[in-house]
């Protein structure tokens, strides 16, 4: 049972591409020790790089590449016999051209999956932020716990929901002005003039921005309040981030 429950860690992490630092190696090592001929690596190998996800969805070939090396040094380090299968797997890897997009999968406790593509550059295109936020991963699983925000919505009172990093998307003040001047027109062209729900997420890396961000808030007169932390704990974060959720009354 707790051989089964290693390999869906293994498998969460991989199949959402987390840091390799952040799997429970290990476990495994203490695991593969006390068992040299179990079966725990072949089933990590299902559940990962021979998944139907993967195969269809891969993270990038460079992940993948550093993901089997890692299990084959484990596998290594015991007194098994070889595992054709690992060596053979990153053998297709190693023929593989490297490639300029990976996918994250992740999981949710319905059995379903959300499947993102992402660019593996760190900057593309004269730009960052090419790769899934941890503040967007944060306000999902909000979103997911207070459901009935979004109960009896249609286009015209929808909830507006951002994602942002206030240090890297909000990084100057005339980003930040430029934020509340659309927050602001967003308010003034409704029809029916009812205000719109606004939730804004964003990881907290410099606190004199974020603070700065709440003065030119209240200089237009937008209220705020910052929501309390959620439960739910649906994402594998590689460090828990530093993330707060406002909700505004514009």
């Amino acid at each position: 049972m707790a051989e089964l429950e290693l390999g869906s860690r293994f498998q969460r992490r991989f199949l959402a591409a987390r840091q390799l630092r952040s799997f429970p190696w290990a476990e495994l090592e203490q695991k593969l020790r006390a068992r040299p001929g179990s079966p725990l690596l072949a089933e990590i190998l299902q559940k990962t790089i021979l998944h139907p996800l993967c195969v269809k969805y891969p993270p990038s070939t460079k992940y993948r590449r550093c993901f089997l090396t890692e299990l084959i040094k484990k596998h290594e380090s015991t007194a098994a016999e070889p595992l054709d299968e690992l060596y053979d797997a990153l053998a297709d890897i190693l023929n593989e051209e490297e490639s300029s997009h990976g996918y994250k999968n992740y999981l949710l406790p319905t059995g379903e999956c959300v499947t993102l593509s992402e660019s593996v550059a760190i900057i593309s295109g004269g730009t960052t932020g090419l790769v899934t936020w941890d503040a967007a991963l944060h306000l999902t699983e909000w979103a997911i716990e207070n459901s009935s925000v979004f109960s009896n919505s249609d286009c015209r009172t929808f909830p507006c929901y951002i994602a942002s990093g206030v240090t890297d998307v909000v990084y100057d003040p005339e980003i930040i002005l430029t934020l509340i001047g659309m927050l602001q027109k967003l308010s003034a062209s409704r029809a029916d003039r009812k205000p719109p729900e606004v939730y804004i997420a964003f990881t907290i890396r410099n606190p004199d921005t974020y603070h700065l961000f709440q003065a030119e808030l209240d200089k237009v007169g937008i209220g705020w309040q910052i929501i309390p932390a959620h439960s739910n704990s649906i994402f594998l974060y590689d460090m828990q981030p530093n993330v707060t959720i406002l909700q505004l009354f514009i």
